[in-house]
């Protein structure tokens, strides 16, 4: 006979699956601007894929990041204080830069919305979720605009002097292609 009694299962939430009160109705909590659904399921799934992912967002994380013009790094530029010390106040540049280039890796895109102060100046950039961002082309004028949906569902449209987008390698300019779909059949 087993000496050790097995415990009840229960169920486990996820960090993104929202908390729900005792009635079953959902807490709300604000817009959350960070929201890893599915690079959490990516990296849970295979082993290789997240030792590599990992190696690379920790190292890229790690290394100094600027502003630069031509040759010299931009010390008086306000953008640089963002850039390189803290480009959110919840999170340390470190784990900004590697939230998103987990992102980058997974999703093949990740985004970053600049919010202004009241005077226009850049206060904190958001990361954004790939998931609920959709790059698209103004057939008048050919400018770039992000669609954003909330958690909410709100649907909000930000110009593209708003967004830092950085992608993986891609076929149309706007959307990087996903590395991990690209793997998918040496996954299988």
């Amino acid at each position: 006979m087993w000496p050790f009694k097995q415990r009840k299962s229960r169920k486990v939430r996820a960090r993104d699956e929202p908390r729900r009160a005792a009635g079953g109705h959902r807490i709300p909590n604000g817009l959350r601007s960070v929201n890893r659904p599915r690079a959490d399921r990516t990296l849970e799934g295979n082993e290789a894929i997240y030792a590599a992912v990992s190696r690379i967002s920790n190292t890229v994380a790690s290394m100094p990041l600027h502003l630069y013009k031509g040759w010299e790094i931009q010390k008086d530029h306000p953008m640089e204080r963002l850039i390189s010390l803290e480009p959110h106040p919840s999170f340390s540049a470190f784990t900004w830069r590697q939230t998103m280039e987990v992102f980058r890796n997974t999703e093949g895109n990740t985004y970053a919305l600049m919010i202004p102060d009241n005077l226009g100046q850049t206060q904190r950039l958001d990361i954004l979720n790939p998931g609920r961002v959709t790059p698209k082309r103004n057939p008048e004028d050919g400018n770039i605009w992000y669609e954003i949906v909330t958690e909410d569902g709100v649907r909000m449209m930000a110009p593209w002097f708003m967004v830092i987008n950085l992608k993986h390698l891609s076929g149309n300019g706007l959307v990087g292609i996903r590395p991990i779909d690209v793997l998918r059949k040496i996954l299988d």
